[in-house]
């Protein structure tokens, strides 16, 4: 279950509103911590009740006479202190304050997401740098008095405190205000987008069976378009369109603890080879240099590369420096400078390496 931090601006949201957020994230994991910023000075009408009820931490913000950015700051300020002491998977921002906007996008740079909970009137950007938003609305009464009294005007007779109390039951902690998802725009994928998307998440997250999850593709295509309804291309779904594709596509189906998972992989992709282990890379290299040392006793460096790739596909295994941590052998040697000797000979048209072997350091008994 993922962890939520609740942020609330309270100068800009009605404490009605809580009853709702609260319950749409208790149903995506654990809120922690909850915080809202706001100016109870003047008008704290309500909003006691609702943090005793959803355990919401008050953070009070005194705004001077030209101070109207103290709550916006304040809940920055804790929004990215988040980001450094504390664990937590999501954060929501309640505020349809467009000034959020810059916020939003640093959470989601940092890896977190981000929920937005804000009116109608919320505008876009703050809508696209969330990953989704909802709307809590705010609807009319059903029917509206001719002459409404103020509350102020009140005789302390007519006080509705003196009523006696109803024999209902106790509300609910249910939404007072509906919440909603935002109208999403549509994206219209092409197939050829479509099918560039697919290989492209191949690249990056195929696993050693040359399969990848098609989750991660429906993942990266929201990513990109975040607050938008897709369209592949006229077909329900990805794996719909993966299934129209035979020839470009292979397909399994593995069972996991949350049901059946969709994998593809594709077709005439080759399978990729667990990588060779580290200690076998220098056995190798003492190896060839014990083969093709020079009466100096350093050998080819380019040799050495043949002799690797040659050696691991004869264990059918993957060779690559990378995955070691270094871009070519060249580096991967002179990490190890209490192992090898590398010496470089420069010509008119290129430079040669060669490597030695230094003695194997004695353990001591």
């Amino acid at each position: 279950m993922q962890t939520i931090a609740l942020l609330i601006d309270a100068d800009g949201t009605a404490p009605q509103a809580l009853d709702a957020v609260v319950a749409e994230l208790s149903a995506r994991g654990c809120i922690t911590p909850r915080r809202a910023f706001g100016n109870w000075s003047r008008a704290c009408r309500g909003w006691q009740k609702v943090f005793t009820r959803h355990a919401i931490e008050a953070q009070q913000q005194f705004h001077g006479a030209a101070d109207k950015n103290a709550t916006p700051i304040a809940l920055a300020i804790a929004a990215v202190e988040l980001l450094h002491s504390r664990e937590c998977d999501a954060v929501a921002l309640v505020s349809g304050d467009a000034d959020f906007t810059p916020l939003a996008i640093h959470l989601r740079s940092a890896g977190k997401q981000v929920f937005g909970f804000g009116d109608r009137g919320t505008p876009e950007s703050f809508r696209r740098s969330c990953d989704e938003v909802f709307c809590l609305d705010h609807p009319e009464p059903a029917s509206k008095p001719s002459r409404p009294e103020p509350q102020a005007r009140l005789k302390p007779e007519q006080s509705p405190r003196q009523e006696p109390p109803s024999s209902s039951p106790e509300p609910q902690l249910v939404a007072s205000v509906p919440i909603s998802a935002a109208p999403r725009p549509v994206v219209e994928y092409t197939e050829d987008a479509l099918h560039d998307a697919l290989k492209l998440v191949a690249e990056k997250k195929k696993q050693a069976d040359g399969y990848t999850l098609l989750s991660d593709v429906s993942v990266y295509l929201h990513r990109v378009h975040p607050q938008h309804k897709l369209n592949y291309a006229g077909h329900a779904g990805l794996r719909s369109f993966i299934e129209t594709y035979p020839s470009r596509y292979e397909q399994k189906v593995e069972s996991s603890d949350n049901g059946e998972v969709f994998l593809y992989r594709l077709v005439g992709q080759p399978t990729m080879l667990p990588p060779v282990h580290l200690a076998r890379v220098h056995v190798w290299l003492r190896s060839f240099a014990k083969r093709a040392a020079a009466a100096d006793g350093f050998a080819p460096l380019e040799g050495a590369c043949q002799y690797l790739l040659s050696q691991a596909a004869a264990e059918s295994k993957s060779i690559d420096m990378k995955h070691y941590g270094h871009s070519a052998l060249s580096h991967f040697l002179m990490a190890y400078p209490q192992l090898y000797e590398l010496r470089e000979e420069e010509d008119d048209e290129a430079s040669t390496f060669f490597y030695k072997c230094r003695p194997k350091p004695k353990r001591e008994r």
